[in-house]
């Protein structure tokens, strides 16, 4: 039977670390891709948002996965992490009222 371990578990803790590290800077460098792409920066409260409220938590987010090493500092980590899906969800009504 599969082992149920959890990946820091499994592959260790400087392997978690260093590929989710990898995986926000590639969440960051899509997001500032797309907002090029798009020019996001034309409608200016959308543009704000997700710099301000996704961007900027997951730069800080790299941040502290690369100086974590207790539990307390994960949990903030973990923290930071639920905060950035909460505001990717709203930035979908952020969105919406933005171009009505």
């Amino acid at each position: 039977f599969p082992s149920h371990d959890t990946l820091p578990v499994a592959a260790g803790n400087f392997t978690t670390k260093t590929l989710t590290f990898i995986l926000t800077l590639l969440a960051i460098g899509l997001l500032l891709f797309i907002q090029i792409a798009t020019k996001q920066w034309e409608s200016i409260v959308p543009f704000l948002f997700v710099s301000l409220f996704i961007v900027l938590p997951l730069i800080f987010l790299c941040i502290l996965i690369i100086k974590s090493n207790i539990k307390d500092e994960f949990k903030k980590a973990s923290m930071l992490t639920k905060f950035v899906m909460f505001t990717g969800i709203l930035s979908t009504l952020v969105f919406y009222f933005s171009t009505q």
